[in-house]
């Protein structure tokens, strides 16, 4: 065992539990939905609603990182997401103002509105919030996040 792995085991349950592990939620085509926790193999619920199923999640990842833990087994560290993204992309004319009306009226900037026409389009549940916080520049979770995993590692 490395010595990280020997730091990954020694923490406690509610220091992973407070890391930003990624947490995917889509619907089930018979119904309901699934949830998995993509760095934890195998933590996997499924439930009526989506609300249910991201609080059902939660119980799933204690309940897996408690055996792991138990077991003696490495608990995977969350994925380290990048900073935010920039890119350029062209426009026709029209569509520019189609999009520069629709963020007035909406009373948001053009990048907000974008980035949150972007994240419903990709299936984001948290779009709205999300957008909001990258715009308004508050959005401090992949700094805490890498924090907390240096802490970790520490």
């Amino acid at each position: 065992m490395t010595t990280t792995r020997k730091a990954e085991a020694a923490h406690s349950l509610e220091e992973y539990l407070a890391l930003p592990y990624t947490l995917r939620i889509t619907p089930d085509p018979h119904g309901g939905y699934v949830g998995v926790v993509e760095e934890l193999p195998g933590c996997i619920t499924q439930g009526e609603s989506w609300a249910e199923v991201g609080e059902m999640l939660r119980d799933a990842m204690r309940a897996w990182i408690v055996v792991a833990l138990e077991d003696g087994r490495t608990v995977p560290l969350p994925k380290e997401h990048g900073e935010a993204a920039r890119f350029l992309l062209r426009l026709p004319q029209t569509l520019y103002q189609d999009l520069q009306r629709a963020a007035e009226h909406e009373g948001v900037s053009l990048n907000q509105y974008l980035v949150y026409r972007l994240a419903a389009c990709a299936g984001r549940r948290d779009a709205p919030a999300h957008a909001a916080a990258t715009e308004a520049g508050s959005n401090h979770a992949p700094r805490r996040a890498a924090r907390a995993r240096r802490a970790l590692r520490q």
